[in-house]
């Protein structure tokens, strides 16, 4: 460019250059939002969990399930869901399970609507939270804990993530 009277001397910039620039604009702007919302989604789907039964815990990895709207019917307490595998070798260790037993009602996509067996623990506790007297539902079929990132061990309500009432800060 040529300076002139206090200014810069450019050519004119054409349609063309601006529609290019803004297009590319918008294609490395799309990229970043969909990388970072993938990140996002992939630090939110999967989750080290403690459940706690008497006085025993266990490990788990969880996943989260925005979907899971489940509540038990009296209480209102979130409910997560875990195999019938599982929650047998659970039951197996703890003492008071008639104590714990409960029924859930649920309303499924493409299958009819049902009950699963239910038992209150103590504790789940997730990074940075633990929620008091969740619920339990026993799930007959083990598949659906397969995703695309492997294989889990508890389906968590997305409700156990937010502040409530039945949620407490650690």
């Amino acid at each position: 460019g040529i300076s002139g009277t206090e200014g810069m001397y450019m050519p004119a910039a054409t349609y063309l250059t601006v529609m290019l620039a803004a297009t590319a604009a918008a294609l490395i702007l799309r990229l970043a939002v969909s990388l970072i919302r993938e990140r996002r989604h992939a630090e939110r789907t999967s989750i080290e969990t403690i459940v706690s039964m008497g006085r025993r815990q266990w490990k788990l990895q969880g996943f989260i399930d925005s979907g899971n709207m489940l509540r038990e019917p009296l209480t209102r307490r979130p409910v997560a869901v875990v195999s019938r595998t599982l929650m047998e070798e659970i039951l197996d260790e703890i003492e008071d399970t008639e104590v714990r037993y409960t029924v859930v009602p649920f309303k499924s996509i493409g299958a009819a609507s049902g009950v699963m067996d239910g038992y209150r623990a103590d504790y789940v506790r997730i990074p940075g939270r633990t929620i008091k007297k969740p619920v339990l539902a026993v799930c007959e079929d083990d598949a659906f804990l397969r995703t695309e990132e492997g294989e889990g061990q508890i389906l968590l309500p997305a409700s156990m993530l937010e502040r409530g009432i039945y949620a407490n800060i650690d």
